[in-house]
């Protein structure tokens, strides 16, 4: 079993942040996701969606300017666009896993799941932690608390701001 000051599960903006700031901190920081990393911002949802939706506002600008001095049929070729949108996506993974490393913050690839109140399993290793980290929320995990669910949520400002930790 590896201990960590901090287990953070998702590897998106928030995460990122979170992880990069504790770590800087000197404390040892551990990363999980079952999904490439990156995140759902910047792999499937906001960053992806502006490239594709670029597309469709220069069809709009096109169209609205018709009989203003713009003449002649605008399409999107979606093949390429999606392809263009890749260029983007691709190399986040990599990029992100790279960063991560080079910080000195242990990467997992795999679904973690909670086997106690201050410890998640990784592709059957287990990961204890000080704190976690779930998404945008933390939580403290010396408490007695045998379900996740249960855990008490709270920002951990001791560690980001260099002031006192709210409780829950």
């Amino acid at each position: 079993m590896d201990a960590f000051d901090l287990v953070v599960i998702g590897t998106g903006t928030a995460a990122q942040v979170a992880s990069a700031r504790v770590r800087k901190a000197g404390r040892s920081v551990a990363i999980i996701d079952r999904l490439p990393f990156g995140g759902t911002c910047a792999l499937r949802g906001c960053d992806p969606k502006k490239m594709l939706l670029s597309g469709a506002e220069v069809i709009d600008a096109a169209h609205r300017m018709r009989s203003h001095g713009v003449n002649g049929e605008v399409q999107i070729d979606w093949k390429n666009l999606v392809a263009f949108r890749r260029t983007f996506t691709d190399p986040i993974p990599e990029k992100r896993e790279r960063s991560f490393e080079e910080q000195g913050i242990r990467a997992f690839h795999g679904a973690a799941r909670f086997v106690a109140p201050d410890a998640v399993q990784v592709d059957g290793q287990v990961l204890r932690g000080r704190l976690a980290a779930y998404r945008f929320c933390a939580w403290e995990t010396e408490g007695k608390l045998s379900q996740a669910a249960r855990l008490p949520l709270w920002l951990p400002t001791k560690i980001f701001l260099g002031e006192r930790r709210m409780k829950a």
